[in-house]
């Protein structure tokens, strides 16, 4: 478990959040935060972090799917056969990858089955 109260907020760390728009602008206010904003934005910048690490460890398919679900909600095989070319058995080992590392959520069975963010 990582302790939130000793991440240091780096220029590289505040570079990294900035590329987040919902925080482009607004770093000039750090020193200014309430200690429970600042609180968050220590657990948010933990969370960047660990999914920089996640998706580093994927690959380029994997990455594909993922992006896939984000924008579309959900993801079938077919449907990543249809946007990528890969094999349906290549996708198959792919999602169960996925599922195992938790990052998706598989839904029916069969021909039937779909997958969404966990």
């Amino acid at each position: 478990m990582i302790k939130i109260d000793t991440i240091q907020i780096t220029p590289e760390l505040l570079a990294l959040l900035s590329e987040i728009d919902e925080f482009k602008g607004a770093w000039r206010a750090l020193g200014t935060l309430a200690p429970d904003r600042l609180k968050a934005l220590r657990r948010l910048a933990t969370k960047v972090e660990r999914e920089k690490n996640a998706l580093s460890a994927l690959s380029e398919l994997a990455v594909k799917i993922l992006d896939y679900v984000h924008d579309h909600g959900r993801v079938a095989t077919r449907d990543m056969v249809r946007e990528t070319g890969a094999s349906p058995n290549t996708l198959k080992v792919t999602f169960g990858s996925l599922v195992e590392k938790g990052l998706l959520v598989r839904h029916g069975g069969g021909r039937s089955t779909w997958y969404s963010q966990s």
